[in-house]
């Protein structure tokens, strides 16, 4: 009865001893974000201020958003997306050599309608990269 006692405490220790372990990295959120975040602000006349932050986790050789996608309310009550903004398109979206980029945008959205925005946040270093979508809430023109 003894020997089945310590070979239950045994195991409880290993599990605790692996899932103790666990918690740290996977408490974790990225290796390459401290936090990102994207918001839309009505300004009136229909226009929308889109702001996107991210912050790294260290110096990163590229940081920012790849696309910026605003979506649209349609009748239904889906979203459907009606402009994308493209690192190709637009060179503020990336910034060099940094560990934060704030990125500001404007978009002439039709007054009355409900948009959000939609973020594909990127991070490049000598390690590799890493990249996480990132919503705002609805918000009306």
């Amino acid at each position: 009865m003894k020997r089945i006692g310590q070979k239950q405490l045994s195991l409880l220790l290993c599990l605790v001893l692996l899932f103790t372990m666990a918690i740290p990295a996977g408490a974790r959120a990225s290796d390459y974000f401290n936090n990102t975040y994207v918001s839309a602000t009505a300004v009136g006349g229909g226009t929308l201020r889109i702001k996107v932050d991210v912050a790294a986790s260290g110096i990163m050789q590229e940081l920012g958003a790849t696309e910026i996608i605003v979506h649209e309310r349609q009748a239904n009550g889906t979203y459907k997306p009606v402009r994308t903004f493209t690192r190709n398109q637009n060179a503020n979206l990336i910034r060099k050599n940094c560990a934060s980029n704030v990125i500001s945008l404007t978009y002439k959205g039709t007054p009355g309608k409900y948009y959000y925005i939609t973020a594909h946040c990127y991070a490049k270093n000598a390690s590799g990269t890493g990249a996480t979508w990132i919503g705002s809430n609805a918000v009306r023109a």
